[in-house]
């Protein structure tokens, strides 16, 4: 088991060595139109539409132009905030065909998150559904430069500045500027541990990367039809599209995640491949009678139970690979396609490939077996660094290393095995939310003297957010009070970040220095 391991790590790293990777994002786009022409490349099946290769190859194209005539050059930074819509799709790789940044943007930001995110990136445009521009009419420093020329409305078309004024009729798109696997691509904003999201700077080099590396993984599988379900302003949904992209497959994509229609959606569909968050298998209709309709052959995993891999195997005779990653350095380790081998360590994989990784106790010199550190990884195709964040730079790199702020163990023969956080970090129905982020809103309050918020259990969520509140001293614990929290928590967090779950306390329990005991909470 250890010698598939790394049998497959030196295939893959071989076949990189001898193929390269890819020029740039756009590129791939391009080559794929070659060979696959019109095969659909995207079907919207909630949406009844869908677009070939040669359609976003042009459409893309159009978009580019257009972009260029508006002052758009290589460089730019350009906010996108869409749906799961071909106008996504359409955006992200026009920006990347003109080597512009894109910077995706979470559709269930409130007004104070965009205004962040806005100015943080130094974004020049502004690509927005018109189903948010309630948050975007709300904020308090929009940035000088997103005058209404440089935002541009999906889905109004009263609009000078509407989606389908950009596209230009010139087919055949050559950028001014050369664009390169150096160049950036994303500023992809992840949850941070003191506040406000960090933008990860991604070359193309990351993404084309990462999407060889599962290509060439799956390549043996024969898939030919990808579920997406995750919103595209995360990293798993692009890399995903980009890796089918390679196959020339069709990716089935959905508005959103909804655990109770997966099983219908992998048996209309005939998906081959998809993600899966583990209690989407519990709404599984126990009648196995519809069963025959799966085509299931590959799924990937993140941090599964063994009893879940049984269950998938047993049902399905499906393959599931455990992997282990974030937005920082892409796709970290890989688990051997053997499910007996993930069933025997219920580990997080080995090292993938172009990585290497060390743990490193406090001291930073390496653990042994066994030993608990903090996971380091270099390599290729890892992010460039935070934008605008030297002080977060130098507190997570040493030299190329970069220390994940995740707690993981080996088992001495190359596999590993994640443990907890050092981060604050609460993962939601697969949110990251930054504790210290819900916390820093709470204490704005001006009834709140103080707060703590941790991660409990769920069932279906695996973790949800709960959040322990000292009052001032003027104000009495009421049902009402919780409420006038929970609403402007509400004015200032994005959905999915506010608590579940309000305990109001006298005092903390604290350290010697001052700092909340969050150990003692629960």
């Amino acid at each position: 088991m250890i010698n598939t391991a790394a049998n497959e790590r030196t295939e893959i790293e071989a076949r990189i060595a001898c193929e390269g990777w890819g020029d740039s994002i756009g590129a791939l786009l391009v080559e794929a139109a070659k060979t696959y022409g019109d095969r659909p490349a995207a079907v919207f099946f909630e949406q009844d539409s869908q677009i070939t290769y040669a359609e976003l190859d042009l459409l893309t194209d159009q978009f580019a132009m257009g972009l260029l005539k508006r002052g758009i050059r290589k460089g730019a930074h350009v906010a996108v905030m869409l749906p799961n819509t071909p106008a996504f799709l359409i955006a992200w790789f026009g920006l990347a065909k003109l080597g512009a940044v894109m910077v995706p943007v979470n559709t269930r930001y409130t007004a104070t998150e965009l205004d962040f995110v806005l100015n943080q990136s130094d974004s020049q445009m502004l690509i927005i559904d018109s189903s948010y521009l309630y948050a975007f009419n709300n904020m308090v420093t929009r940035p000088d430069i997103l005058t209404d020329e440089r935002v541009i409305i999906h889905d109004q078309s009263d609009l000078s500045c509407n989606w389908h004024s950009v596209f230009s009729e010139r087919p055949n798109f050559n950028p001014p500027v050369p664009v390169t696997g150096s160049d950036l691509a994303n500023i992809q904003f992840t949850s941070g541990t003191t506040g406000f999201p960090k933008g990860c700077m991604q070359p193309h080099d990351y993404w084309l990367l990462a999407s060889k590396i599962m290509s060439l993984n799956f390549e043996s599988e024969g898939l030919e039809r990808f579920l997406i379900w995750g919103p595209f302003f995360y990293m798993d949904p692009q890399w995903m599209f980009l890796t089918s992209l390679r196959l020339g497959a069709t990716s089935y994509i959905a508005n959103r995640m909804q655990l109770g229609r997966v099983y219908e959606w992998l048996a209309d569909y005939a998906i081959n491949f998809c993600s899966l968050p583990e209690p989407a298998l519990d709404r599984f209709p126990q009648d196995r009678s519809g069963d025959d309709k799966i085509r299931l052959k590959f799924v990937m995993s993140y941090g599964w139970s063994s009893e879940t891999f049984v269950k998938l195997a047993d049902r399905f005779c499906t393959k599931a690979r455990d992997c282990y990653g974030m937005t920082e350095i892409g796709i970290g380790t890989l688990m051997p396609r053997s499910p007996d081998v993930a069933l025997k360590f219920g580990l997080s994989g080995s090292v993938g490939p172009m990585r290497e990784m060390r743990i490193v106790g406090p001291d930073q010199r390496d653990v042994k077996p066994g030993d608990v550190g903090e996971l380091w990884v270099r390599g290729k195709g890892l992010m460039l660094g935070y934008y605008k964040r030297p002080d977060a730079n130098a507190e997570v790199f040493t030299d190329d290393w970069f220390h994940t702020g995740d707690l993981f163990v080996s088992d001495g023969d190359g596999f590993l095995k994640i443990i907890g956080r050092i981060k604050e970090m609460i993962r939601r129905s697969g949110e990251n939310i930054s504790a210290r982020e819900v916390e820093s809103v709470l204490k704005r309050h001006s009834d709140v003297a103080d707060a703590a918020v941790i991660a409990v259990p769920d069932a279906i969520r695996k973790e949800e957010v709960k959040a322990f509140v000292q009052l001032a001293t003027h104000v009495e614990t009421s049902v009402l009070q919780e409420e006038i929290i929970v609403k402007h928590c509400r004015e200032h967090l994005a959905a999915f970040k506010v608590p579940r779950y309000f305990e109001f306390v006298s005092e903390f329990p604290r350290t010697p220095t001052g700092k909340i005991k969050k150990r003692n909470l629960s």
